[in-house]
This record gives structure tokens, C-alpha cells and sequence, in this order.
């Protein structure tokens, strides 16, 4: 079964190396294309995969001199660095939480048919 990828991650894709030749961040280039840091990171590692690159290699910035002219208020701010991880903190709480529930929901119907 084929993969489907949603439209903002196939333009990262597609716009990937044209922007890091002009200079653009891989954070930069996420904002144009509308997707979490979290996500054109992945992006970016699955694009090192399909053309057989070093993805620390793509990690590395930009030539600064193809950047001149540009600042950083050119691109919308993006969510702090550490939002992945706290987002992925809150999903192992809400899983522990929905276990706690479910274990519950259990105990209680057990309670029940006794």
C-alpha cells in the first residue's frame, strides 16, 4: 500500500533544494511551506534517504552570502525548539492517563459482574 503525503509535505519536498541554494534554513523553508519544525526535520531525513545523502550533511546552514539582503523577520516565528519534546511528554502522559482509565473502566465492570 503506497504512502499518502500530504500536500505541505510534498511542497517541502519539491522546494527543499531550490530554497537551501538560495540560502534558506531548513526552519525558513518550513514556515513558507507551513509545517511544524518537527515535521520538515523528518522531511528532510526522508529526503537524505531517497537521494542517498548524509542527513547531517543537509543539517548543515546555508552559504551565508547567498542570504544577504534577507532577514530573519522575513519568516513567521516558529514554535520554541523544545515544543516537540514537551509535545511528545504530554502524549506519553495522556496515554498513561487513558491506561489508568481504561484499568478502571475494568476493575469496575469486574466489580459488577461479581
Amino acid at each position: 500500500m503506497s504512502q499518502r503525503i500530504s500536500i505541505r509535505r510534498r511542497q517541502f519536498k519539491e522546494k527543499f533544494f531550490p530554497l537551501r541554494e538560495e540560502g534558506y534554513t531548513i526552519l525558513e523553508i518550513a514556515v513558507k511551506c507551513d509545517i511544524s519544525r518537527c515535521t520538515a526535520y523528518d522531511e528532510v531525513r526522508v529526503i537524505a534517504e531517497e537521494h542517498g545523502i548524509n542527513y547531517r550533511d543537509l543539517l548543515e546552514s546555508p552559504n551565508k552570502s547567498h542570504r544577504a539582503g534577507r532577514t530573519r523577520s522575513s519568516a513567521k516565528p516558529f514554535i520554541g525548539e523544545d515544543f516537540c519534546e514537551k509535545a511528545e511528554q504530554a502524549k506519553q502522559r495522556i496515554e498513561e492517563m487513558q491506561q489508568i482509565v481504561s484499568n478502571e473502566i475494568k476493575e469496575w465492570e469486574d466489580e459488577e459482574e461479581s
